[in-house]
């Protein structure tokens, strides 16, 4: 296709001319369909030809067509869906389902400076992992009436037992669907602008307002979250979020406002005025950090279930062999000065045995959040604290934004 747009843009109007060729193809096939139409436009256009000579009216021929042909007002129906929203939902010869999305322009309505393209959204969805949740931009009620008649009933089930508070794994279960078929629908809410990835709404998240948030007094926004929460105002709510704070912090779990505190969350998510920062940890056992040795391998787990029964035993009643082999094990993937860091630390040896294993795995680099080191580590958030705990002194911990999921947000892409 010629045109004057980005290569992404062309790519996605070539994918709809080829949907509607295979639709009309496929109608052709069938019944004569196009056949059948071309013929009702050419005989709209000449008797419009004839009327004119006779007796002057001057009828537009392209509303005469439009009228008298199904293929033209489609065609016409498809254009206009492009320029106002950038989703289009027909029925070819009111039989043939076709769908398309434009995500350039879909995501571009919900925030003017957000710029989105398939090829990032695909990029975004391969770091998309189980513990991660969704978060759906319109109701779920909604959301179902818009879907056509033959929408899968797997997409139906999910959006039947939907909450933002339940990560992937977990809502797949409840849908009774595989992981990947829950991957994939999630995909396909995010494309079409529905959707966003986060990580599931808990009160150990830690939120700050985005960077570029709409804070002004007359912003649609005030308005729209006067209409949901009449009792509040968008500007204080906001202004308790402008340090990092957590759920637990901001809202307690005994209060009578504590489900409309929620609400105002998932609200505030929604609109991209809230951004979720994570936990990342470096280890700096040395002023020059840590020293990567050559050789370095993967240390193998011996598994939860061991680290976590045995997290709280001490020292002194573990056999001394076992400091022996620890040490030696630790000396010989490390320096002796991160070694010393190590071994001196007021730990147990699984704890530091698991402390080693997530050095070696690259773990406390800054590159994985907490979550992301609970998750591929089956360990819970209080075992992961109290094993950092102790290593506190050659740690440092920073809070960021989780890059996986920086596309849904306009700061990240300017």
């Amino acid at each position: 296709l010629q045109a004057s747009a980005s290569h992404s843009i062309v790519k996605c109007y070539y994918e709809l001319s080829k949907r509607l060729g295979t639709a009309l193809k496929q109608e052709e096939k069938r019944c004569g369909y196009v056949n059948h139409q071309v013929k009702i436009m050419i005989s709209a256009h000449d008797d419009c030809g004839r009327s004119d000579e006779s007796d002057g009216d001057g009828v537009d021929p392209f509303e005469m067509i439009l009228e008298q042909s199904s293929l033209a007002s489609d065609l016409k129906n498809i254009y206009t869906d492009l320029c106002t929203s950038g989703l289009v939902q027909i029925r070819i010869n009111r039989t043939l389902p076709m769908s398309f999305c434009l995500p350039q322009k879909v995501h571009q309505l919900q925030n003017k400076d957000l710029m989105v393209n398939p090829e990032t959204i695909e990029k975004c969805l391969k770091k998309v992992r189980p513990y991660h949740g969704l978060l759906l931009l319109v109701e779920p009620c909604k959301l179902l009436e818009t879907l056509i008649a033959d929408t899968s009933n797997e997409l139906i089930k999910l959006v039947k037992i939907y909450t933002p508070l339940k990560s992937l794994h977990t809502l797949s279960q409840d849908a009774r669907l595989k992981v990947s078929v829950v991957f994939r629908l999630a995909g396909d809410l995010v494309y079409w602008g529905k959707a966003i990835i986060i990580y599931p709404l808990c009160e150990s998240n830690v939120y700050t307002t985005t960077p570029n948030a709409s804070l002004h007094a007359n912003s649609q926004l005030v308005e729209q979250f006067a209409q949901h929460f009449p009792s509040y105002s968008l500007l204080k709510v906001l202004s308790e979020f402008s340090l990092p704070i957590s759920v637990s912090q901001r809202i307690s779990p005994f209060s009578d406002t504590a489900h409309n505190d929620i609400q105002i969350i998932i609200w505030l998510l929604q609109h991209r005025l809230l951004l979720q920062l994570h936990t990342y940890v470096y280890y700096m056992p040395t002023n020059r950090g840590m020293i990567v040795q050559e050789g370095d391998s993967c240390e193998s787990s011996g598994g939860d279930s061991e680290t976590t029964s045995e997290s709280d035993t001490s020292d002194e009643c573990m056999p001394q062999e076992n400091d022996a082999t620890l040490r030696d094990e630790i000396l010989s993937k490390l320096s002796n000065d991160e070694g010393a860091a190590i071994l001196s630390a007021p730990a147990n040896v699984l704890e530091k045995r698991l402390f080693l294993r997530l050095i070696q795995q690259g773990y406390l680099k800054g590159e994985h959040h907490l979550e992301e080191i609970m998750y591929s580590e089956n360990i819970t958030r209080s075992q992961l604290l109290q094993l950092l705990d102790k290593f506190r002194d050659v740690l440092v911990i920073c809070e960021a934004e989780d890059p996986a999921l920086a596309m849904f947000y306009p700061h990240s892409s300017l």
